[in-house]
Order: structure tokens, then C-alpha cells, then sequence
């Protein structure tokens, strides 16, 4: 059976009532409200934290497993914060065009991709500061991504009670402590 995707808004009183249906052979099976727009976005922020805390986690064991010098390893750290950066600037001119679904479905492929690279092409590749690099290039992409389209989509969201941005940094504040726990 195939799966369809409906998407179904709602002008009330002003109000907007957006959800999407997912339907199998023409039986509607779950409907996602506004508040499971707004859940995933504090899970975007989590995953955000992730892809920019857990490397410096990892650089004494890229220093020694892969004997990568200091100076090399704050090159990552640079590379991450500019190429972040860098994305942050110029999303401008494309995620509008492209819309904010499909930035952000790239911007977790581009963080789920550069994780995995993380594990992955510092042993095949010749260079292991290389694989890092393009491992640090593909999340750090992602993460510019998310920081441009999560806070608009939750802003967009009908709430009696607007979600305060304020709890979405604090979110990826408390994700990116609990990570600094880990031995």
C-alpha cells in the first residue's frame, strides 16, 4: 500500500490549526499537531549540542589513537565554529527558497553524516586529521542549519502560551552539560 503524505491547514478565527495526516490506502492513521513540531525542535537543539560538544570529547583519544597534534585538533575546533558561522550567513539566501522542512531535514542529514564520518574516514582515509576534518565540515554545516531554521518554525507555531525562545537555548545548554558527563 502506498504512503501518503496529506497536508491539511486550517484558517479559524484567525488561528491557524496545522497538522499533516498520515494516510495508508485512504485510512487515516496519526495526525501531528503543532506541539510535535515544537517537541522536534527542542530535539533539534539536542542534536545541536551533540555534534558541537561531543568532538572535544573525543580529542585526547584522536590525539592518541591517531596521533594528531594539538595544534591540528584546534583546527577542528576553528573549522566548526567558522564554517557554522559561515552557513549562519548565508542561509539567508537559500533556505527561504528552499523552504524551512527541507532545511532542516538537510541540516539533520548533514549532522547524522558528519557523525558517522567521524567514525568512518579517520581509518580509511590516509590522513586521519583529514577525515576528521571533512567529518567536522559535514555536522558543522548541519548545525549552521539548525541554528538559522529551528527557532522561525517554533516562533510560527500557534500556542495559547508561546514557547519563549529562551527555553530552546536552554535546552541545548542542559544537552550540551549532560554530555560533558560522559568519561
Amino acid at each position: 500500500m502506498p504512503f501518503v503524505l496529506c497536508l491539511k491547514i486550517q484558517m479559524v478565527n484567525d488561528k491557524r490549526d496545522t497538522c499533516v495526516q498520515f494516510s495508508v490506502g485512504g485510512t487515516k492513521m496519526k495526525r501531528i499537531g503543532y506541539k510535535h513540531t515544537v517537541a522536534a525542535s527542542f530535539t533539534a537543539f539536542v542534536v545541536q549540542a551533540v555534534v558541537n560538544n561531543f568532538a572535544p570529547l573525543l580529542f585526547l583519544t584522536f590525539q592518541a589513537q591517531y596521533g594528531i597534534e594539538l595544534s591540528k585538533i584546534t583546527v577542528l575546533i576553528t573549522a566548526n565554529f567558522f564554517i557554522q558561522i559561515f552557513v549562519d550567513l548565508t542561509a539567508v539566501l537559500f533556505v527561504d527558497r528552499i523552504g524551512y522542512r527541507a532545511s532542516t531535514v538537510l541540516a539533520h542529514a548533514m549532522c547524522a553524516t558528519g557523525l558517522i564520518f567521524m567514525t568512518i574516514l579517520p581509518e580509511i582515509l590516509p590522513s586521519a586529521f583529514a577525515g576528521l576534518l571533512i567529518s567536522v565540515f559535514c555536522y558543522a554545516v548541519g548545525a549552521g542549519l539548525l541554528d538559522i531554521t529551528i527557532n522561525p518554525i517554533v516562533n510560527s507555531c500557534p500556542s495559547l502560551h508561546q514557547v519563549p525562545l529562551q527555553h530552546l537555548h536552554n535546552i541545548r545548554a542542559a544537552a550540551a552539560e549532560s554530555l560533558r558527563g560522559f568519561p
